[in-house]
């Protein structure tokens, strides 16, 4: 097979440096990208009032990444909003 350009990937791995130097808790996932936080549905970290969405919170492609941004967002918005 002839072919002008041979892209090789190896694999992703999750962006999680930011929540670990923060302190949350992280997990393997093997598939997931490797070590990612550990999280509840709405993005929350072991680390008050940290949330996490997109590949930080493991590989999952990005239309999950685009709409977790969303209801993450709206959960750390009204955490802020309980906080006050």
């Amino acid at each position: 097979m002839a072919c002008d350009l041979l892209a090789l990937n190896y694999g992703f791995t999750a962006n999680c440096e930011l929540a670990s130097m923060a302190g949350a808790q992280l997990r393997f996932d093997r598939t997931g990208g490797g070590w990612v936080p550990v999280t509840d549905q709405f993005g929350r970290t072991s680390v008050e009032g940290l949330f996490v969405a997109g590949d930080c919170a493991g590989l999952r492609g990005a239309l999950v990444a685009e709409t977790e941004g969303r209801l993450v967002g709206a959960a750390a918005a009204q955490a802020a909003v309980d906080r006050a």
